[in-house]
């Protein structure tokens, strides 16, 4: 085989690979796609984290209730949780055995 055949043949090579890989990338992200919580599922999440917050700051006040993980970056999947941080200012400890 000469040099320049061999040069062709893996510029072929390259070029299958790199179609392959343009492919697996496109599915990837369709799938991706079909996978991510909605538009509504995301409002629906967000009511509930604001009903959250209503509740405990009908409690406490000053509490600071803030929505983290998976759902705040818009990587949930449908069915998983909501992550919740509740920030307190000024707690005081109550020892009771």
């Amino acid at each position: 085989m000469t040099r320049a055949k061999a040069l062709e043949e893996a510029d072929q090579h390259e070029k299958a690979r790199m179609l392959k890989n343009a492919y697996f990338h496109s599915e990837v992200i369709e799938f991706a796609n079909w996978v991510q919580i909605n538009e509504e599922e995301l409002r629906v999440r967000y009511e509930l984290l604001a009903q959250i917050e209503s509740l405990i700051k009908a409690s406490i006040s000053d509490a600071e209730v803030v929505m983290f993980g998976s759902t705040a970056n818009r990587l949930a999947l449908p069915g998983s949780d909501i992550d919740v941080l509740v920030c307190l200012n000024n707690v005081t400890q109550n020892k009771t055995y």
